[in-house]
């Protein structure tokens, strides 16, 4: 059973209830949940399982401090509780800068939440309480994602947002300014205008962090990425030879999309053509070529640095590699 919440960190009011959950050791061992009030203030007893807990540390849920932060109160062994330590030690791991491109990625993961979010709200962009409601989440996410892209978490809260932001070394220019007029404003259209101001801030945030990161391309990280692509260059050929302008369009951007996640920021150095433009054009043949070179340049990429490609050139030679990687 964990303590956590105000009165642990250090910011408990007359009114704050005691924060705490507990870890079943048996599927009945969930029937103790238990709500109730004492003296006016409410108090909640909930289990979370060891599954929930590991995302919670592994940063997987925006709800790390519950973890990272809590007061252990009642253990029923000392593995239980060595199990309880090394999610705490799980979290300051993820906060070393070696691990610093994994959180980026999930500061990412949790940004494309908050924009899904904001996308709902615009369909009601007239409805002041809808707008307001996905503002409040939104603000969580955002909050949550500029910590990840800090590499550390949220102790507080959106509620104390300032707090939050006096620990964080990168924080976007006029942040909290538009923090405080989303969760004052009146306007749905303000509101909305504000937040995705907020949402780009931070996306702005992460990118330039991202691109900071040198991409860690060797056979291990890159093996199979070729070989799952060229069937894509293959669809690309195909629609350039029968001028299908979607099948095109489509295999065209997924395989930008997919090279440009490999190797980041570099991308433009290797000299990759324009695949789209072309296309945009109706010039089919341009395409074509383009996407020729754009495929030798990722292959010369991969080849420079280390990473195996198989390919073969019949069927005989590919049983050949069977029987070899067979009997390894």
């Amino acid at each position: 059973m964990a303590c956590y919440g105000s009165h642990v960190v250090g910011t408990p009011t007359p009114v704050s209830d005691t924060d705490f959950y507990f870890i079943p050791n048996t599927p009945r061992g969930y029937q103790m949940s238990h709500q109730f009030i004492i003296n006016g203030i409410g108090y909640d007893l909930w289990p979370i399982s060891w599954e929930r807990a590991e995302r919670i540390a592994n940063f997987d849920e925006c709800l790390v401090s519950i973890v990272a932060d809590a007061r252990v109160v009642y253990y029923g062994d000392d593995q239980n509780l060595e199990r309880f330590n090394s999610l705490k030690r799980r979290i300051e791991e993820l906060m070393t800068p070696e691990k610093r491109p994994l959180l980026l990625g999930k500061a990412e993961r949790i940004l494309g939440e908050a924009k899904a979010l904001f996308f709902d709200a615009c369909l009601y962009s007239s409805d002041l309480e809808r707008v307001r409601l996905a503002s409040s989440d939104i603000l969580e996410e955002i909050l949550a994602a500029l910590a990840y892209a800090n590499s550390t978490y949220t102790k507080k809260g959106a509620a104390r947002a300032e707090d939050e932001l006096r620990r964080f070394s990168v924080v976007p220019d006029g942040f909290m300014d538009l923090f405080r007029a989303v969760i004052s404003g009146n306007d749905p259209q303000a509101i909305l205008r504000d937040v995705r101001s907020l949402i780009h801030s931070v996306d702005l945030v992460v990118s330039d962090a991202k691109g900071r990161e040198e991409p860690v391309i060797s056979d291990e990280t890159a093996r199979g990425f070729y070989e799952e692509l060229k069937s894509t260059y293959n669809k690309l050929y195909h629609a350039c030879d029968n001028a299908e302008h979607a099948k095109a369009f489509f295999a065209a951007n997924h395989i930008v999309r997919e090279v440009k996640g490999l190797l980041g920021s570099n991308y433009g150095d290797h000299g990759f053509p324009d695949l789209c433009t072309p296309l945009s054009e109706g010039k089919y043949q341009l395409a074509k070529e383009s996407a020729t070179e754009h495929e030798a340049r990722l292959v010369a990429v991969l080849k420079r640095h280390g990473v195996s490609i198989n390919e073969f050139s019949s069927i005989d030679e590919f049983r050949g590699y069977g029987r070899v990687f067979s009997s390894r």
